[in-house]
């Protein structure tokens, strides 16, 4: 038996007999509040997002890169030009997120945090240095 509707009918009705507005105001499909976004998750969201972004540019293009189809005419084709481009801006993308990635393990290692928090800044940290390398690996693969 499902009692969903039921139960955020009675949350509902709380919050209106509430005169002193204690609970804030929600987004009606959620009964609990957002956590705030802080800066070390930022960072490391953006740090992804841009590795992420080299990843797809290198897969989507692999095919015409490494000349796969080059006997079908329909296949992508690629000049040595725009292989040189694609080779020097992935190479840019990586030193440029080494380096956000470099600042950003040594910010947190500077900022006085628990012991758990610094453990999983450090473990975030090592996943985005393993994803930095895989990717890294996938640019010189198809060099």
């Amino acid at each position: 038996m499902d009692i969903t509707s039921l139960f955020k009918a009675s949350v509902k009705t709380v919050r209106l007999k509430s005169s002193a507005n204690t609970f804030p105001v929600l987004e009606k499909s959620r009964i609990l509040s957002k956590k705030p976004n802080n800066e070390f998750s930022e960072k490391a969201k953006k740090i992804r997002f841009q590795i992420t972004q080299l990843k797809n540019l290198l897969v989507e293009n692999r095919a015409a890169y490494m000349q796969f189809a080059y006997h079908l005419k329909s296949s992508a084709q690629m000049t040595d030009e725009e292989r040189d481009v694609i080779d020097r801006e992935s190479e840019n993308i990586i030193r440029i997120c080494t380096n956000m990635l470099n600042d950003f393990k040594t910010e947190c290692r500077t900022a006085k945090r628990s012991k758990q928090m610094t453990e999983f800044m450090d473990l975030v940290i090592d996943a985005l240095s393993a994803y930095m390398s895989a990717v890294h690996h996938i640019a010189n693969e198809q060099k």
